[in-house]
């Protein structure tokens, strides 16, 4: 899901309401507009579990991930040569690797480079 900010008035509450009522397990959300200035507690839903990663040094973009509670074995996975530039989050749930991406309209790299990112990230 697109969510163009999840820190605009009641987005969040809007969120928990499609969460619960299609009962969604695990929501990939991309443009959250996290800074690390918000806290977790702000953007929580209840039954949720929150992964997130904000852009660093423009606006907007970064990306989320709420997973059901009673979803077992998950955790953050973070690649050895990480890279905060691109907007990738990894979670490991069980044995399954789930990433959430954000490419916007005019990133600070190029498209080959993010390509070999995600490869290395998969090797």
């Amino acid at each position: 899901m697109n969510a163009a900010a999840l820190t605009k008035p009641y987005a969040v509450q809007h969120l928990a309401a499609e969460l619960s009522s299609y009962s969604v397990d695990v929501a990939l959300i991309t443009e959250t507009h996290f800074k690390s200035k918000h806290t977790v507690d702000v953007f929580a839903v209840p039954g949720y579990v929150l992964y997130r990663r904000h852009r660093i040094g423009r606006r907007g973009g970064g990306v989320a991930r709420y997973i059901r509670t009673t979803t077992p074995s998950q955790s953050i996975w973070t690649y050895s040569a990480d890279d905060a530039k691109y907007e990738l989050l990894w979670v490991r749930v069980c044995d399954t690797f789930v990433g959430v991406l954000y490419h916007p309209p005019r990133p600070q790299y190029s498209s080959d480079s993010l390509l070999d990112y995600i490869e290395g990230c998969v090797d």
